[in-house]
């Protein structure tokens, strides 16, 4: 999923793996689908600086990886208030049922607004319980398209085998992510 701050020529992405069932393909139908559930979850944790969408996927495959750029529409956030410094992030993680480094995962949604963060940089209370309710229910979402299996953590070392992801968990002290500038 893309996130685009007026003003500033880079996107910001987060990313989440699917695993699809046996016999599915991927699509752009597909892709356009889940990206529509992950923009309607994550408008509402943007201020209107922010258009979230559309983003893209990378679908894994036997011979190389295929690439389907969403062709959805953009919104724009609908959180009030001013966000916080573009680097300042909400921090997921990403449950599995795995022990270890390996069965651990996360993803930064940018970026909470000033009303929502105290001071010591702790989301507020009743901020987090809303946006938990909006993972969960986006996670629903998502494992419910036909072309589903799990939410997964994909690895990069054997073995290559997905692991599922039981559990999106917002924390509740938001997170920097620093930007590498390109030359």
């Amino acid at each position: 999923m893309s996130f685009q701050l007026t003003g500033d020529p880079e996107p910001m992405f987060t990313a989440l793996g699917v695993s699809l069932t046996l016999g599915a393909v991927p699509s752009q139908t597909t892709t356009d689908a889940l990206l529509t559930i992950m923009r309607d979850t994550f408008d509402s944790w943007n201020s209107p600086s922010y258009t979230v969408g559309p983003g893209h996927m990378l679908w894994g495959a036997a011979v190389g990886t295929i690439r389907f750029d969403g062709t959805i529409t953009p919104a724009a956030g609908t959180l009030t208030g001013e966000p916080v410094p573009q680097n300042t992030a909400h921090l997921v993680k990403k449950i599995t049922a795995s022990g270890g480094r390996r069965g651990r995962g996360r993803m930064y949604v940018p970026t909470p607004t000033e009303t929502n963060v105290a001071p010591n940089g702790v989301l507020l209370t009743a901020y987090v319980t809303a946006r938990q309710a909006e993972l969960v229910s986006m996670k629903a979402a998502l494992a419910a398209h036909a072309d589903v299996g799990d939410l997964a953590l994909f690895h990069d070392s054997a073995p290559f085998t997905p692991t599922p992801i039981t559990l999106l968990s917002l924390q509740s002290l938001v997170a920097t992510q620093r930007r590498r500038l390109r030359r």
